[in-house]
């Protein structure tokens, strides 16, 4: 192997554990809640109608779409129209943000992967804000100390901060204080409408095929004139993340208890008859 050729299979090696490194743990929970919301989505609007989803949407969904409009604003797209919170029965959206931006403009063709996955970020922050006011002591610490270099060792440390939050959320103490059931409404309501929808990963992709080749290429110039060091600044951006990534656990957990409620409250509502027929959905 020459040269390049060498300097081009490390520089992919470098980039692939950066991929893995910073997106892979994002991604598998931006996977998991969205499975979870469009469960519990489909189970309530099926036996309860499609306003059910208002129960939580009243605040998600406002959240949720001026997320998008913040980041239109950042990366300075047009916006064309919005409704922070506008149902309607007949095309099944709860809000919308409208936007266009320059073809031919780098920086505003990857705001498009940031526009898309801005709800997850918002949702994350807001919850963090969330603990931090009303249960002080229980959310994430903040951190820029380095993830490990392993996934698996990665989610374990992100999957522990999670469990003490959750531990620390539903102590006795705050089991009887209204600060606790206050943040459980809050994130109910925000964590059914944090994960980005299919028009938003789809209307993403642009923009994040950019940013992957950018970040490819400079791995190659890093190979070539050893300007850093190739893991050590994903490592610090994924433990930037991490306090993040443990609240978006705690929501998913949250989210799932939420979803076996609404199970059994529609097997409980259902008629024996419509069960026996196979209409519960």
């Amino acid at each position: 192997m020459g040269p390049i050729t060498d300097t081009l299979a490390l520089a992919g090696r470098d980039f692939a554990t950066q991929v893995v490194t910073i997106l892979g743990g994002l991604s598998l929970l931006t996977l998991l809640l969205h499975l979870v919301e469009r469960r519990v989505s489909r189970r309530l609007s099926h036996r309860f109608g499609w306003r059910s989803v208002l129960v939580t949407g009243w605040l998600g969904v406002p959240l949720h779409e001026l997320s998008h409009l913040v980041v239109c604003w950042i990366f300075r797209h047009r916006i064309v129209a919005y409704r922070l919170f506008d149902p309607d029965p007949r095309t099944c959206t709860l809000g919308y943000v409208q936007h266009a931006y320059g073809r031919r403009s780098p920086l505003q063709i990857v705001g498009n992967f940031f526009i898309g996955v801005s709800p997850l970020l918002a949702g994350s922050l807001a919850l963090l804000v969330g603990l931090a006011v009303l249960l002080p002591g229980t959310s994430p610490p903040l951190t820029t100390e380095p993830a490990p270099a392993q996934i698996t060792a990665q989610l374990l440390q992100v999957g522990a901060m999670a469990q003490a939050t959750l531990t620390r959320m539903f102590s006795v103490q705050h089991l009887v204080s209204w600060q606790l059931w206050v943040f459980l409404l809050l994130a109910l309501c925000v964590g059914a409408h944090m994960s980005p929808s299919q028009p938003d990963l789809s209307g993403g992709l642009p923009g994040l095929l950019l940013l992957l080749c950018s970040m490819f290429g400079l791995n190659v110039l890093n190979r070539s004139l050893g300007l850093w060091a190739p893991e050590l600044w994903a490592r610090v951006v994924a433990g930037v993340l991490s306090p993040l990534l443990a609240v978006l656990c705690v929501a998913l957990v949250l989210q799932t208890a939420f979803w076996l409620a609404v199970e059994v409250t529609v097997r409980l509502t259902t008629p024996r008859r419509a069960v026996r027929l196979g209409y519960e959905g």
